[in-house]
């Protein structure tokens, strides 16, 4: 769930890059930083998420059907549980301030445009369809 939220964030700033700074390129933009961009953020999410299976605790199940995820933990498990949570809500907040920041900014730049050039642009594109 991280990640794909991590790659909606990054496809947001390569358009915000491609419409809004359309002539710069940038190292971002290159395929070998996309692939290593791509590459880290599977692992370090894997990662993270491998790290349940080892802190997971040696509590003993209660026969209660209402238990919380945090009974299962324990010691260190409790901390690094919580510490995981917090770090995906903050992840989650700023891709979302990231996401309005550059779809409003590219909004913004779209109503710049000439818009009679453009259809131009558009009518004869569509003719070379």
């Amino acid at each position: 769930m991280y990640s794909s939220i991590l790659f909606l964030g990054y496809i947001a700033g390569n358009r915000y890059l491609k419409i809004v700074k359309p002539l710069n390129t940038y190292v971002i933009q290159r395929l070998r930083s996309a692939k290593i961009l791509s590459v880290g953020t599977w692992c370090t999410i894997f990662v993270l998420g491998l790290s349940y299976v080892f802190l997971k605790g040696e509590k003993k199940l209660k026969t209660n059907l209402e238990t919380a995820c945090l009974e299962f933990r324990g010691g260190f498990g409790v901390y690094w549980h919580l510490t995981l949570h917090t770090g995906g809500t903050i992840l989650f907040l700023l891709v979302l301030i990231a996401l309005c920041f550059f779809y409003f900014q590219t909004l913004k730049q779209l109503e710049r445009s000439p818009s009679s050039s453009s259809s131009k642009k558009q009518l004869k594109a569509k003719n070379n369809i």
